[in-house]
């Protein structure tokens, strides 16, 4: 009688302890949403590893270890590190200038300064604005040898007029 009893008791706490460790596989992941930009991100909970939800897939945040370790202290990124950013501009539909931007600098850029100037009809200068862009999907910034995006919003609509950029500035941190 008191075998069965045991046996039963051993029966119910091996199977309160694969509930719970079923419970806990299932529970791993959690989804949660930026309150500046509105981004879905997915974290699991137990390695503390997050991938950014676009739309249908998912893209892996990379770890700053892999990197190196930033630096605490930002500074305006010296003219060297400064030709190493390269890449593109657009305007989107929602007058936003969305600049994909490499980074082939040690730095991690926090800012980026562009120098956004619009011509008119003639072909003079109409608007010459300079611009702080934040990284679009990222807490963090550009990391080094990585593409990031950096976006802001123009305050205009630029009508067809023709327009061109450049990076004036950036800050960031070095990395060892």
């Amino acid at each position: 009688m008191q075998k069965t009893i045991l046996g039963i008791v051993a029966l119910i706490v091996f199977g309160a302890v694969v509930a719970y460790y079923s419970y806990l596989d299932h529970n791993r992941f959690k989804v949660t949403t930026t309150t500046s930009h509105g981004i879905a991100y997915e974290v699991d909970t137990k390695t503390g590893e997050s991938w950014m939800l676009a739309g249908a897939t998912k893209v892996r945040q990379e770890d700053p270890k892999a990197f190196g370790k930033a630096t605490e202290k930002t500074i305006e990124l010296p003219h060297e590190a400064l030709t190493m950013l390269h890449g593109t501009a657009a305007v989107s539909r929602i007058n936003h200038i969305e600049c994909a931007i490499y980074n082939g600098s040690n730095y991690e850029v926090t800012e980026l300064y562009v120098r956004v100037v619009v011509k008119n009809e003639v072909g003079n200068d109409e608007i010459d604005r300079i611009y702080m862009m934040s990284p679009e999907y990222s807490s963090r910034g550009g990391l080094p040898f990585k593409n990031t995006n950096f976006e802001t919003d123009l305050g205009f609509e630029l009508n067809g007029r023709e327009w061109s950029w450049r990076i004036t500035k950036a800050i960031g941190s070095a990395h060892e």
